[in-house]
């Protein structure tokens, strides 16, 4: 019996046929890579929600001031906060929860996923990865967090008849504390956002689409799509997981202007 090779035209159209195959699959493989990590994102918010949450009834309703330990010598209204990580038996020693699967820098990015000079708008988002200039490892922005508002912040979340009682400089009328950013975001999913003028609210928004933790890693920021992109990941007052823009004040209420 006489054995016969391949041609070398017939391996060319083997191997063309291999690569256009491949072609095909590796777009598809990288399409299901991330589909996953963004499953697994919210997952992880998810369960991150419900820890705060068993922590807000473990301490008088009150939100924790970071997501993973405190913060030495800041003030906040919280003793150490590593409960989360270190006591609470949902998460004990889970650090990684707190790494999106999209964020290659496992939390030590300042900017949190958000792009220097695209967002400097968004400044107002507390980070509780990184307050006061210290890393502590989360890819993920802590809006309703325990700590304190700055002056400059008040008139984001109350009009100015409501933010007075903190800035207070009359002797004969008591000044009351400096709320926290839980304390001011649940005043604004309550009553909404102040107008321009500071005098009036837009309106209470829906708690499952008011977010507390969120994660910027799920898209490729551009000024073309920073405002209309619905890929930043959350979780909701009511522990929902939902994508919105940047601006999700606008998304649940179309009289708020964008930035």
């Amino acid at each position: 019996m006489t054995r016969r090779a391949f041609t070398l035209v017939e391996m060319l159209v083997v191997v063309a046929i291999i690569a256009v195959l491949a072609g095909m699959l590796i777009p598809t493989v990288g399409l299901v890579r991330r589909m996953a990590n963004d499953l697994k994102c919210g997952s992880q918010l998810q369960q991150i929600g419900a820890a705060i949450e068993v922590f807000k009834q473990a301490n008088d309703d009150r939100f924790p001031s970071h997501l993973l330990g405190s913060q030495v010598g800041t003030p906040t209204t919280e003793s150490d906060t590593s409960v989360l990580v270190n006591s609470d038996p949902q998460l004990r020693g889970l650090t990684k929860l707190f790494h999106c699967p999209r964020d290659a820098q496992a939390g030590k990015d300042t900017q949190m996923g958000r792009p220097t000079g695209l967002f400097d708008d968004l400044s107002y988002l507390y980070d509780s990865g990184h307050v006061f200039g210290q890393i502590t490892g989360s890819s993920y922005l802590f809006e309703a967090n325990g700590a304190p508002l700055q002056n400059g912040q008040l008139d984001w979340f109350y009009t100015s008849a409501d933010y007075q009682p903190f800035i207070e400089t009359d002797p004969k009328k008591p000044q009351e504390p400096m709320p926290t950013w839980a304390m001011a975001k649940r005043n604004q999913m309550l009553k909404g956002s102040p107008d321009r003028t500071g005098t009036v609210y837009s309106g209470p928004f829906p708690a499952a689409k008011f977010p507390i933790i969120r994660c910027f890693w799920h898209n490729q920021w551009t000024i073309q799509n920073r405002s209309l992109s619905a890929k930043v990941k959350n979780v909701s007052w009511e522990l929902n997981v939902f994508d919105s823009t940047p601006y999700w004040e606008s998304d649940a209420n179309p009289t708020i202007l964008r930035p």
